[in-house]
């Protein structure tokens, strides 16, 4: 049983709202779910150690190493180095 009802619908429509932003920068359609999973079950967990341990530490940690992983799936840009 949920403690706030309308919670599924709200994770429901957060996960597809990201999997979108994510295949919308060219991300394949089966990796933006799993980055949308994994981003909202880490940043929830975060928030639970980060209401325990009465700290935003384990929210900017977390946020930092997912701002990695997603960076390893965005397609190459241009390089601005080139000419």
């Amino acid at each position: 049983m949920w403690l706030l009802p309308g919670w599924p619908v709200v994770r429901r429509e957060t996960l597809t709202r990201i999997r979108d932003k994510f295949t919308s920068q060219g991300i394949d359609p089966a990796i933006a779910e799993s980055l949308a999973v994994t981003i909202l079950s880490a940043v929830e967990g975060a928030v639970v150690i980060a209401q325990a341990q009465r700290s935003t530490r384990p929210v900017e940690e977390v946020g930092a190493r997912l701002a990695e992983l997603v960076a390893l799936h965005l397609p190459a840009g241009p390089d601005p180095s080139a000419p």
